[in-house]
């Protein structure tokens, strides 16, 4: 369970709510663990939000990163039977405004 906690916004003068969810651990897909005994996990790292599919190969004690070109979280990553990674996963978008305010609410 998770505890909402009361704190003040001082940028924007108001009393805004806290919330701490913990973070589920990962699943492990049925093809997480390949022929060759390398396994695909699905992990967060200490300085990203976002889930990644690194390659972790038990034998030589190496965790290897997968290259993307997208940010998002990926889910069940596995091995496709010609050795690729497959993994569905939720892209993440993102845009940055800001609130111009005006005298009279006019533009």
């Amino acid at each position: 369970m998770s505890e909402v906690s009361r704190a003040t916004d001082t940028r924007l003068a108001r009393e805004v709510a806290l919330k701490v969810v913990p973070q589920a651990p990962p699943l492990i897909s049925p093809n997480a663990i390949g022929e060759d005994g390398r396994v695909v996990p699905s992990v967060a790292g200490p300085d990203s939000c976002s889930t990644e599919a690194p390659v972790l190969d038990p034998r030589r004690g190496r965790l290897e990163r997968v290259p993307l070109n997208s940010t998002g979280d990926l889910l069940g990553p596995g091995w496709f039977d010609n050795g690729r990674i497959l993994s569905s996963g939720w892209l993440f978008k993102a845009t940055l405004w800001r609130f111009h305010p005006t005298a009279s609410g006019k533009r």
